[in-house]
């Protein structure tokens, strides 16, 4: 909920400026718009403010920006059509396999931002790995099969460092054996 509260409130923010609904879908010169731009990114905040832009931009929201791109999200895709996304994100890929290293980097970036927010990454790398495996292959954002297969990519990378961010079950249970004897 708080990715799409602050999709929202940035949107509302760029889309507030003279002109700004018109720029964001405005192509440059190659060939792109800046909800394109933002869409091309593997961040879950870029992909969730791509929508909210796209939402509040056409006109046609009722209410709140937050309550319209909240209704989007609210229940889950047609099944079919995650189906489709997946075998066509899995067909585009060829023989390269999934972009780990790529991966990596935004995912140490995405650390990055959450330190700069004051929250623990290790906390964090589940709720991320969990939004990343539904939304890399939700047809609801306008990911193209690059950026989604970087997602994908995130998901196990993520899923590795909460992992190793956890203490392992053999080194809890030896610490508390060690502190049973040494109270012998």
């Amino acid at each position: 909920m708080r990715l799409l509260r602050d999709a929202a409130r940035d949107a509302e923010a760029i889309l507030a400026l003279p002109g700004q609904s018109a720029w964001i879908r405005a192509l440059a010169d190659d060939g792109m718009s800046e909800i394109s731009r933002l869409e091309e990114s593997p961040f879950a905040e870029d992909q969730l403010l791509a929508v909210a832009l796209r939402l509040g931009g056409s006109g046609t929201v009722q209410g709140s920006l937050l309550g319209a791109l909240s209704d989007k999200f609210q229940s889950p895709s047609i099944r079919i059509m995650i189906e489709a996304q997946r075998r066509a994100i899995w067909k585009d890929m060829g023989g390269e396999g999934l972009p780990f290293d790529e991966a990596a980097e935004i995912v140490t970036a995405l650390e990055r931002r959450l330190d700069a927010m004051d929250q623990d990454p290790s906390v964090s790398f589940g709720a991320y790995a969990a939004l990343y495996s539904n939304l890399w292959c939700d047809p609801r954002i306008g990911a193209p099969s690059s950026a989604r297969r970087i997602m994908l990519a995130m998901v196990t990378i993520l899923n590795a460092r909460e992992e190793a961010s956890r203490p392992s079950h053999a080194m809890v249970g030896n610490r508390a054996a060690g502190k049973a004897l040494s109270r012998r």
